[in-house]
């Protein structure tokens, strides 16, 4: 699913802008189908996916050069739904569910980037940037998984509001 470490570290970053920009769209498309059911998982997902805009801006200006076929595949089982919208929690505990799988699996990409890269270069403080935005994003898809759990009330962690109006 990775690069080898023998294909080098532009690859790796030219992997990691199309899995921001994969990952973005489906944030995005999630959100409008969340939105009816629950505005504060939309936003949740909406909020993450313009930070997911602002580190693919910032992988930019260290590719060199972006390989043909980087694009990975990003598993959408959620977005497969019968209805365009999010009806009920088992539909909002799906999406969600997926979100934080995508979430996971970049957090897990960008440790392996870090890992090629040599310690203390621009690479591998950047791969370390990305996996702490992905270790905030995964709590905070597991706290509105938590919310999901109890009954209807908003889903909005007080915390990631007051950071994104920030």
């Amino acid at each position: 699913m990775y690069s080898s470490a023998s294909e080098g570290p532009q690859k790796n970053l030219a992997t990691a802008i199309a899995l921001e920009d994969e990952q973005q769209r489906c944030f995005r498309e999630w959100s409008l189908k969340l939105k009816p059911y629950d505005a504060g998982l939309a936003l949740i997902l909406t909020l993450q996916a313009r930070e997911m805009e602002s580190y693919r801006r910032e992988m930019l200006r260290h590719q060199l050069w972006k390989p043909e076929g980087s694009n990975p595949s990003v598993a959408g089982n959620a977005t497969d739904a019968e209805h365009f919208f999010v009806l009920n929690a088992n539909g909002a505990r799906a999406l969600i569910g997926a979100a934080l799988e995508l979430a996971e699996e970049a957090r897990h990409f960008y440790r392996y980037c870090q890992s090629q890269e040599p310690h203390g270069s621009l690479l591998s403080a950047l791969y370390q940037n990305l996996c702490a935005f992905k270790d905030a994003h995964v709590q905070i898809l597991q706290e509105a998984m938590e919310h999901l759990s109890f009954p209807r009330r908003s889903a909005m962690p007080s915390d990631y509001v007051l950071a994104a109006a920030g």
